[in-house]
């Protein structure tokens, strides 16, 4: 019978590993985390797939609020598949693969959840997650993003009413004014 346990308590250490068994040690960078879902995802299903990265709901996994690391995890997510020889487009039905992501904090760790799905079959998604310490983020990883701002101030403005509509008009500033010349090649 004590081999019995002993067998019993292996398997389930062995089962329960294979989460982080993706990378070897927990990736030291957002980019190292990035590559490490392009190769995972290159493992699967091969290069050369289209994918479709749902940008919007990159965002923290517990307020439902995106901040500056929503932007840098996106920026990365579409640089390292597109480097491994992946396409990305605009439209979930033209993908072949379907990416998500959402992260938390957890201490002094970030812990990031990725989702894939072929685009046409939602019942087989995969996930993958990985801890990156906190110390290793761009410092402004966590200001507010001015998505979130506007949406408090459209939640703060409406006083809770469903069904009002904002409209905000274009803020001109001459440090904001970017000038593009076109000329015929």
């Amino acid at each position: 019978m004590p081999i019995l346990k002993t067998i019993i308590v292996i398997l389930l250490l062995v089962v329960t590993i294979p989460s982080h068994a993706f990378w070897s040690s927990d990736p030291a960078s957002l980019k190292d985390l990035a590559n490490g879902v392009a190769e995972e995802l290159k493992g699967k299903s091969g290069s050369g797939k289209r994918l479709y990265l749902d940008k919007v709901n990159v965002k923290d996994a517990v307020s439902g609020e995106a901040s500056n690391l929503s932007a840098f995890l996106v920026n990365e997510f579409e640089s390292s598949p597109s480097a491994a020889g992946f396409s990305f487009s605009d439209f979930m039905e033209q993908a072949d693969q379907v990416v998500g992501a959402s992260y938390q904090r957890d201490g002094e760790r970030l812990r990031v959840f990725v989702k894939y799905c072929p685009a046409k079959d939602s019942s087989n998604c995969k996930s993958l997650s990985a801890a990156l310490p906190l110390n290793k983020l761009p410092k402004e990883s966590f200001s507010e993003s001015m998505d979130s701002r506007l949406k408090r101030l459209v939640q703060k403005a409406g006083g809770g009413k469903s069904g009002l509509k904002v409209f905000i008009s274009p803020v001109w500033s001459v440090r904001t004014v970017i000038q593009v010349n076109f000329q015929n090649m």
